[in-house]
């Protein structure tokens, strides 16, 4: 078989906000924008600087069922200037933009495969006359699909190199709606060379051959709950069918959340000195993108009597908008949350046979049976579509630090003297 590459992208939400920020310098605030729009160009870029075969978007290309006119226009200016160097584009439909309403008849330029909802269909590439792989997809009709649509996907067997295009959750990510859910044996089932997964918003290759199975992630994060970098894959595909997938970073704006300790830091001068010297880690970290960063300030120490003084975080907060917040290479504070505590020796506290003893060895969470038993607690709590919209479902890890928080606060509240 001929060699060839591909670039596969998923999650673009075109034209979506960035979320959870209050406020921001009237300079950034084009850039944040335009955003979504520019990690979309950043992709035919790298389409057109590689040459590759064929771009692979895997659904959610916008952020609505009810698509911008600014969007659609942006992404078919995109396809144009593929179709300038012959470049096909295919693409489904996912839980945020359903196959429906008046954009389904909006005009792509030829190299333009779109994946019906009824079922699933197959598109060639064909290169100087001859088939180098097969397109398999299916789009969603509705937001809520709830059918394993998996099941319906079957690579033929005078193909090439087959590669299946679907928005699913496999193996009920729980950071993520569970739409067209399925599991990893169902993709296998199938018979692909390829899986273009999208949905789950975080870059990962679930199988690693045979076939290969990969979610790109979302090429732009938009809040602090999409942190680092984010962008598309690209992969060569050798004259013996092997696969090698390249994870290229495409964002223009990064997010972090940093954990600063004020553990042995006995001024504000300290303090500061650790922040830019965390500020210039995150400007070479981020290689020349601007970056968003959402602080929480940990620990306990002496600093924490002048942290919590009425005013003084906000104040902080301005003093690093105002040095590090402008320019091309930004870096924005998004908030400062204070989870600082005075001085005590927990585990002293916690082998005690007291109120406040028992109270930690309760708040523990050391076990996966503590950590799920926590999950069913706060589950209900997620029920609600619009609460799950903005949070998702928290993580384990969310679920420790909320534990842990909550072992914190109760040690300066049951703990008797004044602050």
């Amino acid at each position: 078989m001929s060699p060839f590459q591909f670039v596969h992208t998923a999650d673009l939400h075109l034209d979506s906000p960035f979320h959870g920020l209050s406020e921001v310098a009237p300079t950034l605030q084009s850039v944040l924008r335009e955003a979504t729009f520019q990690a979309f160009e950043n992709i035919i870029n790298l389409c057109i600087d590689r040459q590759v075969n064929f771009l692979l978007i895997a659904g959610d290309i916008h952020d609505e069922a009810d698509r911008s006119l600014r969007a659609l226009t942006r992404l078919r200016q995109g396809f144009d200037r593929l179709a300038e160097h012959h470049i096909p584009v295919f693409m489904c439909h996912g839980n945020h933009d359903p196959l429906t309403g008046w954009s389904e008849k909006f005009s792509w330029p030829d190299n333009v495969w779109v994946f019906d909802t009824k079922e699933v269909t197959a598109r060639p590439v064909v290169v100087q006359g001859t088939e180098i792989a097969r397109i398999y997809g299916l789009s969603f009709g509705m937001e809520k699909v709830t059918d394993n649509l998996a099941q319906q996907f079957h690579a033929e067997l005078d193909v090439p190199w087959s590669i299946g295009l679907l928005h699913t959750n496999v193996g009920n990510d729980l950071n993520h709606g569970n739409y067209a859910p399925c599991h990893l044996d169902d993709l296998l089932r199938a018979k692909m060379n390829y899986w273009a997964l999208g949905h789950v918003h975080t870059h990962r290759i679930l199988r690693a051959q045979d076939p290969l199975i990969i979610y790109p992630g979302n090429p732009q994060g938009r809040h602090v709950r999409e942190p680092g970098p984010r962008g598309c894959y690209l992969v060569e595909v050798d004259s013996h069918g092997g696969a090698n997938p390249e994870f290229v970073p495409v964002d223009v704006v990064r997010w972090y959340e940093e954990h600063i300790s004020i553990e042995n830091l006995v001024d504000f001068d300290e303090l500061l000195t650790r922040l830019d010297d965390r500020i210039n880690a995150m400007r070479q970290k981020s290689e020349g993108r601007g970056v968003i960063i959402r602080w929480k300030f940990v620990g306990r120490g002496v600093l924490h009597r002048e942290i919590i003084r009425p005013g003084r975080l906000e104040d902080l907060l301005v003093t690093l908008r105002e040095k590090w917040g402008l320019g091309t290479q930004f870096v924005w504070s998004e908030s400062i949350q204070d989870r600082t505590g005075r001085e005590v020796d927990i585990e002293t506290i916690r082998q005690e046979e007291n109120l406040l003893g028992d109270f930690l060895r309760l708040a523990e969470v050391g076990d996966e049976d503590r950590l799920q038993e926590l999950r069913r607690m706060v589950e209900p709590l997620f029920d609600d579509p619009r609460v799950y919209r903005h949070l998702g479902s928290p993580s384990d890890e969310q679920l420790k630090e909320w534990a842990h928080a909550a072992q914190h606060l109760g040690i300066d509240r049951l703990l008797t003297g004044d602050e």
